[in-house]
């Protein structure tokens, strides 16, 4: 099992990078984001490229801050 735990410092910034290119080479069975720095909504939209994945996002009450999301592949 391939476990990715990252810490990108605003989900919004980083897709606009690489970030989905280093996903997919990667490949990842579950990836761990933290300080995605947004609410559940903009998460899920910024991942909206990402498939193949079940997501799960928790955010901070005040915009801004904090911030994880867990995405695993589901189980065959």
């Amino acid at each position: 099992m391939n476990i990715i735990s990252w810490n990108v410092n605003g989900i919004r910034v980083i897709v606009k990078k690489d970030f989905f290119g280093s996903i997919e080479k990667l490949n990842p069975d579950m990836l761990c984001l933290q300080e995605t720095k947004a609410q559940v909504d903009e998460t899920e939209k910024a991942m909206e490229p990402l498939k193949g994945y079940h997501e799960h996002n928790n955010s901070a009450d005040k915009k801004g801050y904090s911030g994880t999301a867990l995405l695993s592949k589901p189980k065959t």
